[in-house]
């Protein structure tokens, strides 16, 4: 059983602040002690020294007489180990977003000395989902489903949703999505996931601020369904292998210089990557999990999921 930490003791009375920082010292250190991570291990040791060290000058200040009852009615001053931080004893933490990526670790935490005190930089993944009206639900939401469950497992990503405008947009079967960035305010995106749908095969692959979008990423960009037409439409499948919808075969096929690949359930290139209809996609996502954030993580959320298809976990052993 937890110990309680609240300020009140079963007698009634207040107990000090000391007491109290120790009673907090130790609900830390018990939760800190059952992380498995290493980031929050020393986000748990940087509590501890915190609370440790906070305590100790609470034991000083409580020893000492009360201003009242000093003869030269002034403060002393405190002693020379508490008058800075000491450097030996634990971390102080800044967790800081960083871009650099480590294809075969999928994230890369970096270490550097500042002042003494240790300064903790974790690589997080910023995925992106473009939505567009007329988009199939699932093309959207099954990969959303994937890495943010990645996410709840531990895996340092952000999902953002992208659209043209901040407006609501009307999927195939009248679900609504509100984005909340637009593509003037959208940050740099690791991964941009382009869905299908009706809208993908009329007005998206038409729409110029959509193609320029698209075009302009600089990190992964995978297409769900029919979404390998506006990736096409922005002439990022040119000279390389692809898939969709086994209904748009043909139409994919319009676009100059992209050898569509019948009968498989996604395909993986270095930088984009494409996927067969609808539920595909979720093969795909967990394919690209296990290349960018680990096969660990993939396999906890396939597990979650439920997910039957091995088809991702051969894709990525063979690469």
């Amino acid at each position: 059983m937890q110990e309680n930490t609240s300020p009140a003791t079963k007698g009634g009375e207040s107990p000090s602040r000391t007491q109290f920082l120790r009673r907090c010292f130790r609900s830390v250190s018990d939760v800190a002690g059952k992380c498995s991570r290493r980031s929050h291990d020393l986000l748990g040791m940087g509590l501890r020294h915190s609370l440790e060290e906070r305590c100790t000058l609470e034991d000083y200040r409580d020893s000492r007489p009360p201003l009242e009852k000093r003869k030269d009615r002034t403060r002393a001053p405190l002693p020379r180990e508490f008058s800075r931080r000491p450097k030996a004893k634990g971390f102080r933490l800044l967790i800081v977003p960083s871009t650099k990526t480590d294809r075969r670790k999928g994230r890369t935490p970096l270490l550097c000395r500042r002042k003494g005190l240790e300064r903790v930089a974790l690589t997080m993944h910023k995925i992106g989902f473009l939505v567009f009206d007329q988009m199939d639900e699932l093309d959207f939401v099954g990969p959303l489903e994937v890495f943010g469950m990645a996410s709840r497992f531990g895996a340092d990503c952000q999902t953002l949703i992208v659209a043209e405008e901040l407006k609501h947009v009307r999927c195939r079967h009248d679900l609504d999505v509100l984005p909340r960035h637009t593509f003037s305010d959208c940050p740099d995106l690791d991964m941009l996931i382009v869905p299908g749908g009706l809208g993908a095969r009329t007005h998206a692959r038409e729409n110029p601020r959509i193609l320029d979008f698209v075009r302009r990423q600089k990190g992964t960009v995978a297409s769900v369904c029919t979404g390998a037409l506006i990736v096409a439409a922005a002439g990022m499948l040119k000279g390389l292998p692809a898939t969709t919808h086994h209904s748009s075969y043909e139409l994919l096929r319009e676009y100059e210089g992209v050898q569509v690949r019948e009968g498989v359930r996604f395909v993986l290139n270095d930088r984009v990557s494409t996927s067969a209809g609808v539920s595909a996609g979720i093969d795909l996502a967990l394919a690209l999990t296990a290349q960018t954030l680990g096969l660990s993580v993939a396999e906890a959320v396939a597990a979650n999921l439920e997910w039957q298809s091995s088809t991702w976990r051969e894709a990525f052993e063979q690469r």
